[in-house]
């Protein structure tokens, strides 16, 4: 039924209700209807369409019910039902890529129109098998896709026999990852060494996403960084720079980047905000990762000696060489807490940064350098070996001279002005050379502070708030309780004394 002819069908009722209820407007229905008679010729209607209007009016009533727009009753069922069809897309509901009377958001419309193609539906795009084509049609530059998106591929296929097995992991061949991607690493023209990526893409609901994502994104650093021979490990090998991998973890259809670095432990995190797959904002994303480039790794030279503390905390976990000048030591990955090798990565950073950029005074004596080497779950720290005696618990006291005291409190206090603070200044930590001058030769337990740390009360404000501080280290937790007097007096002077 055409617009003109509801719209006259509702006037013919409209007059009958006036002409119950006010006779003095003196409307006769035949005055009416001579009146919708002319409306009817004016929109020209054919003489098939025409209504003979005072039969219509007669009949009105008839004619009104069978054209009332009463709804029909329809029951929803609940959501969770198994049976119920979806609401939103029945005839009175329909789902759009962006409002109508409200501001429109041009790139999130066209963003959702591009899930909405691959899904179809409302329910399919929350289905996670209609978005593994949007998941890998954007790509990190370093990664490719492995087979076709929809495939079925093991991980071994997708990653080869070279990700099935590291120093300490052994991962499952058999596993079946969704996302059919990986690094393009090795491949023709492309570097031997860059960041891995893989992913997951899960249905609502399934608590496994993240963990998947890692561990299909380790297997494909263990192809790239250290990979298997014939079954075996790869030899111990490091790099100088923490190595990378990505994930993709997704929920139909919204998903999110991590990052995994190696350094010392597997450490994985967030690298981007949330996104819709296939999206402007994907895109910006994946461009946003860093397609880092790494030198040639060096492997461990296997005839040196190391020696572990015979504390049975440590044993195996962290062990130390001396050779030709070098003072090598490895830290395992289990040694410590992630937050303390983040803490350890960030302080050496620091330390090499301040030693590059800022001369010391020769009366402190600072060692030239202090490097970190990445393997697989551990990792290398070098630096120059200095020469002499292990500083003992009276030097700490100032006991004699008190010079052993005096320089490291000197040299504490020039680090800390730069942002370096050393929060285990314990007798092992300082070697005394044939001069009797200490060094500072472990930084493992130096944390980096957002100012620099101008008084003694500043020290203590640092061990308070910074827990990785005194996850490992005695001597924290001796200060912060009234003890370690004679290095407290140390410190405030040497803060009076030393210039920046």
């Amino acid at each position: 039924m055409s617009e003109e002819v509801s719209n006259l069908l509702k006037r013919l009722a409209e007059s009958e209700a006036a002409h119950s209820k006010s006779e003095a407007a003196r409307i006769t229905a035949e005055q009416y209807a001579a009146e919708l008679s002319r409306s009817l010729e004016a929109i020209n209607l054919s003489l098939k369409d025409r209504v003979d209007v005072s039969s219509t009016f007669a009949q009105s009533s008839a004619l009104i019910t069978r054209t009332s727009l009463n709804f029909p009753s329809e029951r929803l069922l609940s959501p969770t039902s198994t049976d119920a069809p979806c609401f939103i897309e029945g005839d009175y509901a329909a789902l759009l890529d962006a409002p109508v009377t409200l501001p429109t958001n041009s790139t999130l419309a066209l963003d959702f129109r591009r899930v909405l193609i691959a899904g179809g539906t409302a329910r399919e795009i929350m289905r996670e098998s209609n978005m593994y084509v949007l998941a890998t049609s954007i790509l990190p530059r370093f990664a490719k896709t492995v087979g076709s998106p929809s495939g079925d591929m093991t991980a071994s296929a997708i990653f080869t026999n070279a990700s099935l097995r590291s120093s300490l992991w052994s991962f499952s061949s058999g596993c079946k990852p969704e996302l059919h991607v990986r690094a393009a690493a090795g491949d023709d023209g492309e570097p031997k060494f860059r960041p891995a990526y893989n992913g997951e893409l899960k249905s609502a609901g399934d608590s496994r996403a993240l963990e998947q994502a890692a561990y299909y994104a380790a297997m494909d650093m263990v192809r790239v960084f250290f990979p298997a021979r014939d079954n075996a490990p790869c030899k111990r090998r490091f790099f100088s720079r923490a190595p990378l991998g990505f994930a993709l973890v997704a929920f139909p259809h919204v998903g999110y980047f991590i990052a995994l670095e190696w350094i010392g432990k597997l450490l994985v995190s967030p690298v981007s905000a949330p996104f819709l797959l296939g999206s402007t904002a994907h895109s910006a994303a994946a461009d946003a990762l860093p397609d880092e480039r790494y030198d040639d790794p060096y492997e461990l030279n296997e005839s040196l000696e190391w020696v572990t503390p015979n504390n049975s905390d440590k044993t195996d976990r962290v062990a130390w060489s001396i050779s030709d000048g070098v003072f090598r030591k490895l830290v395992r990955g289990d040694a410590r807490s992630g937050a303390a090798f983040s803490s350890m990565f960030r302080a050496y950073k620091r330390l090499n940064e301040v030693l590059s950029t800022h001369e010391p005074p020769e009366s402190l004596h600072l060692i030239a350098y202090a490097r970190l080497y990445f393997g697989a779950h551990e990792l290398l720290i070098e630096m120059p070996a200095v020469a002499g005696r292990e500083a003992t618990e009276d030097d700490m006291k100032g006991v004699g001279d008190g010079k052993v005291l005096s320089n490291v409190a000197a040299t504490f206090v020039w680090l800390a002005r730069r942002c370096l603070v050393h929060v285990d200044l314990r007798a092992p930590n300082v070697i005394v050379d044939a001069n009797g001058y200490p060094w500072l030769v472990d930084f493992d337990d130096m944390v980096v502070t957002p100012e620099a740390v101008n008084s003694l009360e500043g020290f203590r404000d640092v061990l308070q708030s910074l827990p990785a501080a005194t996850e490992l280290c005695t001597f924290a937790t001796s200060f912060l309780s009234g003890g370690q007097s004679e290095i407290s007096a140390a410190l405030a002077e040497a803060f009076d004394r030393v210039e920046t």
